[in-house]
C-alpha cells in the first residue's frame, strides 16, 4: 500500500507563539519513507521538513502526529503515528509507528478530489485546423481538469488534445506533466464572456496521477489551515 520512496505528510499541533492566549496551530511537514522495520512495525523516514518554512523539524520521542499518504490504490490514507526515536545506523532518520493497514482511514478516491486552482497550462489539439494555445486551469482533479479557452476557437466536444500542466509541489520543485485528454464539454464561464472546457485525462501514468492528487490534497489542507487561523 505504501512503498519505499513515497511521501508521508505529517501534521503536528503546536502552540502558536504569536498568540497571547496560547492557542494551538497545526503545522504541516513532509518526509520520505526510506526503509521499514518489519520487526517493530516502524516507518523509517528522512528528516521531516516544514511545508511552510522549508526547515527541518525536530521531533522528540513520544510526539504524536497525524499522517497521510497517497496509496497505489489511488486513494488518500490517513493514520495516527508516534515518534519512536532515531535509527542507529542512520543518525538523522526518524522512526514512526505504523498502526497497520487496518487502522488506516481511506479518505476518498483520488479522481474525486477536485480543487479550484490556476495552474499554467498549454493545449495542443490533435486536429490540424485547431491552434494550440497557452491558458490556465480553473480546477483540477486526478481524473481531469477545466481550462479557459480563447475566443474564436474551433474546439468541439469529443476532440482529443494533449496538454502540458505545471505543478508546484508543496515540498519544493516543479513538475511538468504531459497528458492525453478528451474534451468532455465546452461552456460559458458564468458572469463573463469567456468560455471554458472540461477535459478528461485519458492516458496518465500512475506516477503523474499521484502528483496531481497529492497536489489537490495538499491545497485542501492549506485552505483548511488558513480558515482555522482566521477563526482564531
Amino acid at each position: 500500500m505504501i512503498r519505499i520512496g513515497d511521501t508521508i505528510h505529517l501534521e503536528l499541533e503546536e502552540e502558536n507563539t504569536s498568540s497571547e492566549r496560547g492557542e494551538l496551530e497545526v503545522k504541516t511537514y513532509w518526509c520520505k519513507l526510506i526503509d521499514y522495520d518489519n520487526d517493530n512495525n516502524l516507518f523509517v523516514v528522512d528528516p521531516p521538513v516544514n511545508a511552510d518554512t522549508g526547515r527541518t523539524g525536530f521531533f522528540m520521542e513520544g510526539v504524536e502526529l497525524g499522517a497521510w499518504f497517497v496509496g497505489k490504490d489511488e486513494a488518500v490514507h490517513t493514520f495516527e503515528t508516534e515518534v519512536k526515536g532515531r535509527k542507529g545506523t542512520q543518525v538523522r532518520s526518524i522512526l514512526l509507528t505504523d498502526p497497520g493497514k487496518d487502522r488506516y482511514i481511506r479518505v476518498q478516491r483520488r479522481n474525486h478530489v477536485r480543487i479550484d486552482t490556476a495552474l499554467d497550462a498549454a493545449l495542443y489539439p490533435h486536429k490540424t485546423e485547431a491552434s494550440s494555445f497557452v491558458t490556465s486551469t480553473i480546477d483540477i482533479s486526478g481524473g481531469g481538469m477545466a481550462v479557459f479557452v480563447p475566443s474564436g476557437h474551433n474546439l468541439k466536444q469529443g476532440d482529443a488534445v494533449n496538454a502540458w500542466i505545471v505543478l508546484h509541489a508543496l515540498e519544493g520543485g516543479i513538475h511538468y506533466l504531459y497528458l492525453s485528454c478528451t474534451i468532455v464539454r465546452i461552456m460559458e464561464v458564468k458572469g463573463t464572456a469567456k468560455e471554458k472546457c472540461s477535459l478528461r485525462f485519458d492516458h496518465i501514468s500512475d506516477g503523474d496521477r499521484q502528483l496531481v492528487i497529492k497536489y489537490c490534497f495538499e491545497q485542501q489542507l492549506q485552505v483548511r489551515k488558513h480558515i482555522n487561523s482566521r477563526n482564531h
